[in-house]
């Protein structure tokens, strides 16, 4: 006899002797011959062990863990309604997840990645390939696959196209395959995905983390539909609707350190500690102008049209403090 079983009876068994004993006693000792009152206290005391039972029970699920859904987390809704969020901070589901958060998290003066298709396909180019940190993509690939998820690995082919494409981002373009795998995982639904809070599972996280590294935008859902060749295709429209964004936002980021702009002058990058700007809610960044050498002060908001205020009769930009 198993031991859920075994205190199933049990509470059976003083449930029912509880309603006896309660029945009896009003019978001989209180309400002498009134049946229906005390076949209601017995009823009720048989009613009340169950529910203490079932509160008991519900309170311990709070605490315990559940392995039978791939990853541990805790099971109970109680746990939740207590702490006030989906997962206690000591749980290593959760510490995974913020792990990979971490690694994906947008660097100091790191400069976006931009992107161009190849003719009509799917396939994509990588405009500035001198940006590419190549071991920091190749460890975030290795995140999702070595990622915890028993039956289901990440497509061996994708992987090997995006290694293959490490190799030489400068002529190597990225494949459909690896897109849409990536897509696929960063962006699905269902078990397959997602836990049961409807929350990315640490492999899903994985991709995720990988996919905003490389693309500065997301799209609605996952590029695919998983009816057609196995989500190994991209779909025409989900494409556009995502290409349109990731258009949109990857136009050269002029705060970025390194950034020239038309008139010849670089950003140098913002000035640390930070000093506000002359412009509402700017900081201070150092310009150098490639021409002469002047070095001067500019807010983030003008470095796309700033000249220099030595050889090009430019505005003076705020004053550098510590240069």
């Amino acid at each position: 006899m198993n031991l859920k079983r075994g205190i199933n009876r049990l509470v059976w068994t003083v449930s029912i002797l509880g309603a006896v004993v309660v029945l009896v006693i009003c019978e001989f000792f209180y309400n002498e011959g009134d049946s229906d009152t005390n076949f209601f206290y017995g009823l009720l005391t048989f009613g009340l062990t169950w529910l203490v039972y079932g509160l008991i029970i519900f309170i311990y699920k709070g605490f315990q863990r559940n392995d039978g859904h791939r990853y541990s987390y805790p099971e109970s809704h109680f746990w939740q309604w207590v702490t006030g969020r989906f997962y206690p901070d000591n749980d290593p589901y959760q510490k995974k997840l913020k792990m990979h958060k971490l690694k994906g998290k947008k660097r100091e003066n790191e400069i976006q990645l931009r992107w161009e298709q190849v003719g009509g396909s799917f396939d994509l180019k990588l405009v500035n390939p001198q940006d590419l940190d190549i071991k920091r993509a190749n460890n975030l690939l290795e995140d999702v696959e070595k990622a915890i998820f028993p039956d289901k690995n990440f497509d061996i082919k994708a992987s090997e196209a995006f290694r293959n494409w490490l190799g030489r981002p400068d002529i190597e373009f990225l494949s459909e395959l690896f897109i849409a795998t990536l897509s696929n995982w960063a962006f699905g639904e269902g078990n397959i995905c997602r836990d049961r809070y409807n929350n990315r599972n640490p492999r899903a996280e994985a991709a995720f983390v990988l996919w905003e590294y490389l693309f500065c935008a997301n799209p609605e859902g996952r590029l695919t539909d998983p009816e057609i060749d196995s989500g190994k295709t991209i779909l025409q429209h989900h494409f556009d609707l995502w290409w349109n964004r990731q258009q949109g936002c990857q136009k050269e980021d002029t705060t970025a350190a390194g950034y020239v702009n038309e008139n010849g002058q670089k950003n140098l990058g913002r000035v640390e500690p930070k000093e506000a700007g002359t412009d509402n809610k700017q900081y201070v960044h150092v310009m150098n102008c490639t021409k002469c050498g002047c070095i001067y002060g500019s807010n983030g908001t003008d470095i796309f049209q700033r000249k220099c205020p030595i050889c090009q009769n430019g505005e003076k930009g705020p004053k550098l403090k510590t240069v």
